[in-house]
C-alpha cells in the first residue's frame, strides 16, 4: 500500500472522488471497505459513510434496535417503548456524531419505535447529532403530533432548518399546534447558528398559518442573528425590522406587510439602509396597492423577484409595476422574476394580460428566468415571443401559464412561431406554455401529421418543453390520434423531452 495514503490530506481526496464518482450504495460498499482496510483509515471513512442520511434508522439499527421496514403497530405502549442501554448509547455517540445532513420523511416520523426512541431522549434533554448542519422534516396529518420529538434534532451546529407541516387545522390539532409553537419559540436558544430558516412552506397551499405561529416563529427569528435565508409564511413587523438589519441577510419570502406596516418597518430599521445585501425577495400579497410601496422603498439591487397574489391581478397596476421597474437601479438587474396567481381565484377569461402589460419588461435585458401562472388570460401570438427573445438573450427558462393555459384567441402562438422563438434564445433550456394552437398542421392525413416549410428544432441547449393546446381545437380523445401527434411534435423538437396536453388535464 502506498505511504501517500496514510497523508490525511491525500486520504480525504480520495474518499470525496468515491463519494462523487460511484451510486449511493456503490459509494456507501466502497467506504465500508475503506473502514475496514485499517485503523488510518476508518476515522475518515466512517466520517464520510455517515454523513447524510434519510431517517434515523440506520443509527437505531446499529445499537440493535430493528426498526421493521413496514410501519410499526403496537396495541400496547409498553411494547414500544425504547430505553437505551448504556451500551447502545456509546454505540448511537460514535457514529451519531458524524451526521451532517439529515432528512425525516413522513414514513420515518410514522414509526412508533421512532417515536419511542426519539422521546426517550427528549425526557434526557440528549442531542441526538450533536454536529448536524442540516434538517429537512415533513409532517404530515399522519404524523403531526409528533412534533415535539425534534426538539433531540435540533442541535448547536445546525445551520439551515427546513420544516414543513400540514393539516393542523381544527380543534382536535390544538395540542399539535401547540407542540408546534414551542419548537419554534425554543429554536434560537437550541440552534443559535442557524443561517438557513424554512418552515411552513406547504401553509400557503393548506392556509393552515395562523397569528399563534406567526408569533411563535417570529420570537425565534428576531434572536437568531446569522441568518442568511428565511422562507415563512408569515411574519411580524418586529421580525421584519429585526430582518432588515441583518447584513448578512440574503434572500427572504414572506407575507407583504400592508404599505404603512412596511414603511414602519423600514423606518425603525436598525441601520440606514435596511435590507441592504438582500438579493432574491418573495412577497404573498393581498392587495396590489401594496407593490407600489414595496417598489418605491425599495432601494438596493435585486436579482430575483417573486410575486405571489391572492386576489386576481390588476392589469393596469401590473403594468405599473412593470414601468417602475426598469428606471429603478434596484431592478435593472433582475435576472429572475416570478409572478403567480393562487389556485382560489375564479377563471375569469375576461381579465387579460396583454403584450402592453407585459413590454415594460422588455427592458430587464439581465433575464434568465421569466415566469407567468396567472388565473387571468394572457394574450400573446408568435410576434410577441420574437420580440422577448430579442430583448432577453440570457433567457434559459420561460414559464407562460403553463399550469392553466393562456385562454388567447387563435392564431396565438403556432407551433412555427414557437420553433423559431425557440431557435432565437441560444440559451433556453426550459420552456413550459399554454396554449399553442396547431393551426397549419395537416391533421386529415391517414398517416403521420405533417406542416409545410417547417424544420425540425435545431436548438441544442432546450432540455424539456411542456405546451398546452386549446381543449375544443382537436380529437384529443382519440388515444390513435394523441399518438400521431405525439410522434409528429416529437420529429419537430428531437432533441427535447416533450410533454403535452389539451388545456383541461
Amino acid at each position: 500500500m502506498s505511504r501517500a495514503l496514510f497523508v490525511p490530506e491525500i486520504l480525504s481526496e480520495v474518499i470525496s472522488h468515491v463519494n462523487i464518482t460511484d451510486t449511493k450504495t456503490e459509494s456507501g460498499r466502497s467506504l465500508l471497505a475503506l473502514a475496514l482496510t485499517c485503523r488510518s483509515f476508518s476515522e475518515q471513512a466512517l466520517d464520510a459513510l455517515w454523513e447524510s442520511l434519510i431517517g434515523i434508522n440506520p443509527i437505531m439499527q446499529c445499537a440493535g434496535i430493528k426498526v421493521p421496514d413496514i410501519l410499526t403497530s403496537c396495541n400496547d405502549s409498553e411494547d414500544c417503548r425504547i430505553i437505551p442501554t448504556e451500551s447502545q448509547l456509546v454505540i448511537i455517540d460514535r457514529y451519531a456524531h458524524r451526521v451532517r445532513f439529515l432528512k425525516m420523511t413522513t414514513h420515518d416520523w410514522q414509526s412508533n419505535l421512532v417515536q419511542s426512541f426519539l422521546q426517550t431522549l427528549a425526557y434526557s434533554a440528549k442531542v441526538l447529532m450533536p454536529n448536524l448542519q442540516r434538517l429537512s422534516g415533513h409532517f404530515s396529518s399522519f404524523s403531526s403530533g409528533v412534533m415535539h420529538l425534534l426538539r433531540p434534532l435540533l442541535g448547536p451546529r445546525l445551520q439551515d432548518v427546513s420544516i414543513d407541516t400540514i393539516n393542523l387545522a381544527g380543534e382536535r390539532m390544538f395540542p399539535q399546534r401547540t407542540a408546534l409553537h414551542v419548537v419554534l419559540r425554543t429554536l434560537h436558544s437550541c440552534c443559535p447558528s442557524l443561517e438557513i430558516f424554512r418552515f411552513g412552506t406547504d401553509s400557503r397551499i393548506y392556509g393552515i398559518w395562523d397569528a399563534h405561529t406567526t408569533r411563535a416563529a417570529s420570537y425565534s427569528i428576531q434572536r437568531l442573528q446569522k441568518l442568511r435565508i428565511v422562507v415563512v409564511p408569515a411574519i411580524t413587523k418586529d421580525a421584519l425590522a429585526h430582518l432588515g438589519g441583518l447584513s448578512c441577510l440574503t434572500s427572504l419570502d414572506t407575507y407583504l406587510p400592508t404599505g404603512s406596516d412596511l414603511e414602519d418597518v423600514f423606518r425603525s430599521s436598525l441601520i440606514p439602509f435596511p435590507f441592504e445585501n438582500v438579493r432574491s425577495v418573495g412577497w404573498e400579497i393581498e392587495d396590489w396597492a401594496d407593490v407600489e410601496v414595496f417598489t418605491r422603498l425599495w432601494s438596493h439591487k435585486l436579482t430575483r423577484l417573486s410575486l405571489r397574489s391572492k386576489v386576481h391581478f390588476d392589469p393596469g397596476l401590473l403594468q405599473k409595476l412593470f414601468e417602475s421597474f426598469h428606471p429603478r437601479e434596484a431592478f435593472k438587474y433582475l435576472q429572475s422574476i416570478h409572478f403567480t396567481q393562487s389556485s382560489g381565484c375564479q377563471i375569469i377569461p375576461t381579465v387579460i394580460l396583454t403584450n402592453n402589460t407585459i413590454w415594460p419588461l422588455l427592458h430587464l435585458h439581465h433575464l434568465r428566468i421569466v415566469e407567468f401562472d396567472t388565473i387571468s388570460s394572457i394574450l400573446v401570438d408568435s410576434d410577441d415571443l420574437k420580440r422577448m427573445a430579442k430583448a432577453w438573450p440570457c433567457l434559459e427558462e420561460f414559464y407562460l401559464n403553463d399550469a392553466y393555459g393562456c385562454h388567447n384567441p387563435t392564431p396565438g402562438v403556432t407551433l412555427p412561431g414557437l420553433v423559431e422563438f425557440i431557435e432565437l434564445c441560444p440559451r433556453l433550456t426550459i420552456l413550459c406554455i399554454g396554449s399553442v394552437t396547431l393551426a397549419g398542421v395537416d391533421m386529415d392525413s391517414d398517416e403521420d401529421f405533417h406542416m409545410d416549410n417547417v424544420e425540425p428544432c435545431h436548438s441544442r441547449t432546450l432540455e424539456y418543453l411542456a405546451l398546452t393546446y386549446p381543449n375544443a381545437q382537436e380529437r384529443h380523445d382519440d388515444d390513435m390520434w394523441r399518438e400521431r401527434l405525439e410522434n409528429f411534435l416529437g420529429t419537430l423538437f428531437p432533441s427535447t423531452c416533450l410533454y403535452f396536453a389539451p388545456e383541461d388535464e
